[in-house]
């Protein structure tokens, strides 16, 4: 048994969880766009956040061989909150999982299309939901902490849009703060409609944005991926997170990174390995 944390619609609190590998939220339609969570058990919300592909760019139109699943392009079952790059009409509200709920285009997608199908196959009685938060070609770290970038890139400033976790004398960056309000809004957002939910799993993707611009940053990128884990679980209240880590893209099955030693994924490993089975690892 973990500890996860559970909110009614009157307050939250902390109860005991049996912990499932992967899980997601359920819900029944209601006539036209409206759609209501059958009554019962707490809605199961998963976070999915992160850089690099986390937006979104695959296209339904480009899969081969076509069509396209209808499975996996409307999955009317899974409750989704499209967050940071939801296209108009979908901003600040939930909807359902579907392929083009994005500003990125009418047929473009990211993991939560087939982290949606694969949770609801493990858990078919369960209500679920994913909330979303990503944006591309960002990072933990703060710029302003380096400067040892590569001669192509001479000054680096991403004017605080990074991922670090507040430290004492210093703010968090402005990514981390999003984050984490857009969270509380999706799931003030149950609440107001009346319906409890329940914390299950944080989903970080990790790009190639530390690799290849910083020898130092990349050295760090495991000492900042465990302090924004831990960052977030606290702000959230949360003991327990599932973790899906994106590193960097793979060629002929080895990583691509740029700076040697240190080698990022393997810091970025270590750091998961103290997590034992709080957090997982799976290669893209």
């Amino acid at each position: 048994m973990t500890t996860g944390l559970v909110s009614t619609a009157s307050g939250t609190s902390l109860r005991q969880a049996t912990r499932c590998l992967w899980l997601l939220v359920g819900l029944v339609l209601a006539g036209g766009a409206a759609w209501r969570v059958a009554r019962g058990e707490p809605v199961e919300v998963y976070i999915l956040a992160g850089q690099s592909n986390a937006v979104g760019h695959n296209s339904a139109a480009n899969f081969r061989p076509p069509p396209f699943p209808e499975s996996l392009r409307n999955q009317p079952d899974v409750l989704f909150w499209p967050g940071s790059n939801a296209k108009p009409g979908l901003r600040n509200t939930w909807t359902t999982l579907q392929v083009g709920a994005s500003s990125v285009g009418e047929h473009a997608f990211g993991p939560e299309i087939a982290f949606g199908r694969d949770v609801r196959a493990a858990r078919p009685r369960a209500r679920l939901a994913i909330v979303k938060y990503a944006v591309g070609g960002t990072g933990i770290a703060r710029s302003g902490d380096y400067d040892d970038y590569i001669p192509a890139l001479a000054v680096v400033d991403d004017h605080c849009d990074n991922w670090h976790p507040p430290e004492p004398g210093r703010p968090a960056g402005r990514l981390y703060e999003n984050l984490l309000a857009n969270v509380r809004d999706a799931l003030a957002a149950l609440e107001r409609d009346g319906h409890d939910w329940e914390l299950r799993g944080f989903l970080w993707m990790q790009g190639e944005h530390a690799a290849g611009i910083s020898p130092r940053m990349a050295a760090d990128s495991g000492r900042l991926l465990g302090s924004f884990r831990a960052q977030v679980r606290s702000a959230l209240g949360t003991a327990e997170s599932q973790g899906l880590i994106r590193v960097v893209d793979t060629e002929d099955g080895r990583p691509r990174v740029v700076f040697r030693p240190p080698n990022i994924r393997e810091a970025l490993l270590q750091d998961l390995r103290a997590e034992g089975d709080l957090a997982t690892w799976h290669e893209t």
